[in-house]
């Protein structure tokens, strides 16, 4: 079930509730005043390239910054066809931000939306949802 949504073009983010007998696991986003979030960071990608099953690759933060504005996280990693969606973690478990896109005909090049505008995009759905 779809809670909420913000497809403004630097955004395109879906707050979903997901109906099951089992729970999910879950990730932390990285603290708001995280300074440990920075160009030459090392993450991990978790994802299903290309229909493979739970593949992990390591990236690093190659740009936090788009003219000066936190809009996005560029890694020196490909987002292959399978694996938008996915999360970028950091050492201590906090997912740093969502891998969305790849740069076109680059194999080395990817984006992801940080965890500041994630977290933006759940407290403005989630404050809709219980008035």
């Amino acid at each position: 079930e779809i809670i909420g949504f913000d497809a403004r073009p630097d955004y395109d983010i879906a707050i979903l509730k997901i109906k099951a007998d089992r729970t999910f696991p879950t990730l932390p986003l990285t603290p708001e005043d995280d300074d440990k979030v920075f160009v030459g960071k090392e993450l991990l990608l978790i994802g299903h390239p290309y229909l493979y099953k739970y593949t992990a690759s390591k990236a690093t933060i190659s740009k936090l910054k788009l003219d000066d504005t936190p809009r996005f996280i560029q890694v020196n990693s490909s987002i292959l066809h399978g694996n938008s969606g996915s999360p970028l973690i950091e050492e201590r478990g906090f997912a740093v931000g969502v891998k969305y896109a790849a740069m076109r005909d680059s194999d080395t090049q990817g984006f992801a939306t940080p965890s500041w505008m994630i977290r933006e995009v759940l407290d403005l759905v989630l404050s809709r949802t219980r008035k």
